[in-house]
């Protein structure tokens, strides 16, 4: 029995189901299922270089298991003259 997908993440609107997608998932235990929202999913595309997010970390650490906890961007401050 050979499968087609060994490994995977599959990154999905939040809500996404359906009878042939929960058994996609069901029969591939080793695809990794993150949902998100329209709002976090534009954040991550938007900061992911330079102000990764806890969710990107989280996504990116499936991939990557060596990476290491979160730690949260430190804020610049601004000093006024």
């Amino acid at each position: 029995n050979e499968k087609v997908i060994e490994y995977g993440i599959l990154i999905v609107p939040e809500g996404t189901g359906g009878a042939k997608y929960e058994m996609i998932l069901h029969d591939n235990p080793n695809i990794h299922r993150i949902e998100l929202t329209n709002e976090v999913g534009e954040d991550l595309i938007k900061n992911a270089l330079k102000h990764p997010t806890k969710k990107g970390w989280d996504i990116a650490k499936v991939i990557f298991e060596d990476i290491g906890e979160y730690v949260p961007p430190q804020v610049e401050e601004t000093t006024q003259e």
